[in-house]
């Protein structure tokens, strides 16, 4: 299978795919913010137990990460999996993705739990 560079592991997407995991995933920040502005919850998880927040923090992306806790995201989640990684909140997913700076930010944002 052709690698997809939205889905950095090559899987293909769940059955339960949505809007969510697809631009959080293919950071399009307005399409999230229009999604949040309709009326989507920040924290909705995909079929796998993903959420927005958790695939943002994996790809490093602080703009759909900052626009994601500001909504209400909750910081505290554990993923079940991310790219093949272990268990974590989207801070140690961030983090072990190389992406220090996005891990800091989710640690040190005081708007939600």
């Amino acid at each position: 299978m052709k690698r997809n560079p939205m889905m950095p592991w090559g899987r293909r997407p769940p059955s339960s795919f949505n809007a969510w995991w697809d631009n959080s995933s293919g950071g399009h920040t307005g399409v999230i913010r229009l999604l949040l502005a309709a009326g989507a919850k920040a924290d909705a998880p995909e079929g796998e137990g993903q959420t927005a927040l958790l695939i943002a923090a994996y790809r490093g992306d602080m703009d759909t990460v900052r626009l994601l806790l500001e909504s209400g995201a909750s910081k505290s989640y554990r993923a079940a999996w991310v790219g093949g990684d272990s268990p974590g909140t989207a801070e140690e997913i961030a983090a072990r993705s190389g992406h220090s700076e996005v891990a800091v930010f989710i640690r040190d944002f005081g708007g939600v739990k």
